[in-house]
């Protein structure tokens, strides 16, 4: 549009003519009735383009001279039409909003509102009928409680004036207080239609649950074109002074008399319309910048200190890198179907036996001693009861040893938790004091098991604990002291007496340059990604899920499959095409079983030209049954013909046996009852319609549960399958066929689908391939190796050939 039809707000000037030429109708108030001597009103319907959106609406404001408050219903709906475009467009993309009705985690942020806005809700509120009015008064006057009390009244009274990293501050210890909006009733908006803009254009894709947490990381908000800015300059004082917090509105609307100027309503929206261009190129208000190139200063959003700086000095960054790679971490449970179980209000972990860096340890007597009274002087006394409790255990001299030493006492901890003490940063309602400045420890620890397992009560929680794949940042940074060739051992602090041991002893680092101690911090954490994460390439590696509870290989890069360089794919792909690596990695882990038999004095007995195996029935995935069927449509003809020919021929020969009704059944709910059904199908004879002249005429793209059926008993006993009298054994599986069959159902389900191979062909045809899922090759490769873990056999893959005897 063309420039500005209106002078800048506040500042005298002509009143320009008004644009819009439309039927005019008096306005009506939330009750449907026109309000007595109504102004004269404009209607007009808009088509406007919006940052990449075409957003189309209708307006209704007054062409008299009006405050710009009194516009804010016609900027309402232009949000909404925004919004509204916005989510259809995510729609498209295939995500959608999770925001719903009674989630009202986001109400407990700081929200920051502009000067007309503020005037709007005092109005709001005024209007209002009684008790109504009264109660919401009081939420307001608690709120102001809470916040001089805290120290953060006047910080939220003046928003506009504060940097980008004192708002960050703010946020983190305003979030802390658990201070709900004051229209916030039952955890819904109780003026849902008057909220203002910036509420409007706060949606989020991720799990609503983790707004209840946001500095720990994970919000994936919608992409929205920021409206809510446009009213930023209306009212600002020359000190910038142009936003605060929703929960003060009234204190601010109180403390500045309206003198906002009057203007024809059609003019403030000339005046909004033509200021759209000027909203920033990105939707999304700019967060902390992810490790900008062209400021060698910055590293993970974080600037570094300038000069020689103490260890604790570089803790910010250490908390930034370690938040990327839980991020990250994160991202890739999620990728794999599993999520992160920790949640808002569960502390199990906070009665820990927690241990500190050096360094951490005097950051945190830092930290506490700029929180404001009385929380300060109430976390001293927790620190001083914990330490009194710890001073009278009888095995206080133990964990001295275990701190100096760090050898392992693996009875220790439950002992430790037994004392039943909470960590003294933890407040009364069950939050971290200090969350944006917890350890790097408790940062990097997330478990995707049930979070009752984290209480650590019995040995068997311990065996049901997982925790989150993260890079050791927290290992890496209590190393950062020492001297490059120094022995990797460190002092280490519990954080209960963390307070008492910074008093006895001054902080004592070497002084260095913050891209000294970065590049110290990449050494320490001996991985080369490291190296890269910190000069602003790329963030510590996470390392990937492991099968077998840590033994055996690990994904490697995107290209590469896990630890056996196995090639995958490029780009997004469907779950046929990573057939290919699944059986690589197939045939590496029966690689590795064979070494193991034959170490123990065995040998395999299956050789080419024994089909035995190939007259049971074969349960193949879903994923082998199309590819199978695919397989076969490629085959010239005749022989095409031939193998459809053998498939009919197996298939009519079940349906004429006694084992028909039985075996329907076991295909689709098998169960313990069916176990002599797969006997009874190879009583039957039935050759794999595969097999030829005693051989499998796909012998590369067979099954992966054909590749995992080795035996190292005679091969005559596979002959004589199901007899009680002979015995069959099996090299040890890693049931990779098993994780296959579940890729594609959720994490945790017990039961897939499953195809007999003789019916590959028919259920082919029967179900064909819609909207078949994308992702990366190392995302299913990962999605793999999870399920794996989970399968139901999962024990024998980890059992040795010493513990069996190999008859696994």
């Amino acid at each position: 549009m063309a420039a500005p039809l209106l002078p800048d707000p506040g500042e005298p000037g002509a009143e320009p003519p008004a644009q819009c030429n439309t039927a005019r109708r008096p306005c009506m108030t939330s009750s449907g009735m026109a309000p007595p001597d109504a102004p004269q009103v404009a209607s007009a319907n808009l088509r406007l383009r919006v940052g990449n959106l075409t957003v189309q609406g209708r307006i209704t404001v007054a062409t008299g001279p009006v405050k710009p408050q009194a516009v804010l219903p016609a900027l309402q709906n232009l949000v909404n039409a925004v919004v509204t475009a916005s989510e259809q467009e995510l729609a498209d993309t295939g995500y959608s909003v999770s925001c719903k009705a009674g989630c009202g985690a986001c109400c407990r942020q700081p929200v920051p509102i502009s000067v007309p806005e503020a005037y709007f809700i005092r109005d709001l509120v005024e209007a209002m009928p009684e008790p109504r009015r009264a109660a919401v008064k009081a939420r307001f006057g608690a709120a102001r409680e809470r916040l001089q009390a805290a120290g953060l009244h006047d910080a939220a009274m003046h928003l506009g004036q504060m940097s980008v990293p004192d708002l960050q501050r703010l946020d983190a210890a305003y979030f802390d207080l658990g201070l709900a909006c004051p229209f916030l009733e039952d955890e819904s908006c109780s003026i849902h239609a008057d909220r203002p803009l910036i509420c409007r254009e706060y949606l989020v894709t991720s799990p609503a649950e983790r707004c209840a947490r946001p500095h720990a990381g994970g919000i994936e908000r919608v992409a929205i074109p920021k409206l809510s800015l446009l009213l930023h300059p209306i009212g600002a004082t020359a000190k910038g002074d142009s936003t605060m917090a929703l929960s003060v509105a009234l204190d601010w609307a109180d403390a500045h008399p309206d003198t906002l100027p009057l203007h024809k309503g059609t003019d403030w929206v000339q005046y909004f319309l033509s200021r759209l261009g000027e909203l920033p190129a990105s939707s999304e208000p700019p967060p902390p910048p992810v490790r900008p190139t062209a400021d060698s200063d910055v590293v993970a959003g974080v600037r570094l200190p300038a000069g020689d700086v103490a260890a604790s000095a570089m803790l910010p960054v250490i908390q930034a890198l370690a938040d990327e790679g839980v991020r990250a971490a994160v991202a890739e449970v999620e990728a794999i179907g599993d999520r992160v179980s920790c949640r808002a209000g569960c502390n199990a972990c906070c009665h820990h036996l927690v241990t500190v860096s050096v360094a951490e340890a005097h950051r945190l007597a830092d930290v506490v001693a700029r929180l404001p009274e009385p929380r300060q002087a109430a976390a001293r006394r927790r620190f001083a009861a914990a330490g009194q409790v710890i001073s009278g255990w009888d095995r206080v001299g133990e964990l001295d040893h275990l701190l100096a030493t760090a050898e392992s006492k693996p009875d220790l901890e439950p002992a430790f938790m037994a004392l039943g003490l909470a960590c003294p940063l933890l407040e009364e309602d069950g939050r971290c004091a200090i969350y944006e400045e917890r350890p790097l420890v408790c940062r990097e620890y997330l478990v995707t098991s049930d979070p009752r397992h984290c209480a650590f009560k019995d040995d068997d929680d311990a065996r049901h604990l997982r925790r989150l794949p993260v890079a050791m940042v927290a290992t890496a940074a209590a190393q950062l002291e020492l001297a490059d060739d120094a022995p990797r051992h460190y002092d280490r602090i519990d954080i209960f007496r963390a307070l008492a041991w910074v008093a006895g002893h001054p902080d004592a680092s070497p002084r260095l340059p913050a891209r000294r101690w970065l590049e110290r911090f990449a050494l320490r954490l001996g991985e080369s990604q490291a190296a890269a994460a910190v000069t602003g390439r790329r963030i510590p590696e996470v390392p990937a899920l492991v099968p077998f509870g840590g033994r055996g290989p690990k994904p490697a890069e995107d290209d590469t499959g896990p630890g056996f360089d196995i090639p995958m794919p490029p780009g997004a792909v469907s779950a046929e095409a990573m057939l290919p690596s699944f059986r690589a990695y197939t045939n590496a882990l029966v690689a590795n079983a064979v070494e193991q038999v034959v170490a123990a004095g065995k040998s395999v007995s299956c050789r080419a030209g024994c089909g035995a195996c190939c007259s049971q029935s074969v349960p193949i995935s879903t994923v082998e049954a199309r590819r199978l069927a695919a397989l076969v449509e490629a085959i010239p003809e005749p022989r095409r013909s031939e193998i459809r020919g053998r498939f009919a021929e197996t298939e009519r020969r079940i349906a004429e046996s006694d084992l028909a009704a039985d075996y329907d059944r076991w295909v689709t709910h098998s169960s313990a009852r069916d176990r002599h059904i797969p006997h009874d199908y190879f009583k039957l004879g039935i050759p794999c319609p595969f097999l030829e002249a005693g051989s499998c005429s796909i012998y590369e793209e067979r099954p992966l549960v054909c590749r995992e059926y080795l035996v190292t008993t005679p091969a005559e006993n596979c002959s004589r399958y199901g007899d009680p009298t002979t015995s069959i054994e099996l090299v040890p599986s890693a049931f990779t066929h098993l994780a296959l069959r579940h890729l594609e159902t959720p994490s945790g389900a017990r039961t897939a689908e499953t195809v007999p191979l003789s019916r590959a062909l028919s259920w082919a045809a029967a179900h064909p391939a819609t909207d078949a899922p994308l992702h990366p090759a190392r995302v299913w490769m990962n999605r793999f190796l999870h399920r794996l873990e989970n399968v139901k056999n999962y024990g024998y893959a980890v059992r040795s050939l010493s513990e069996d005897g190999g008859k696994s």
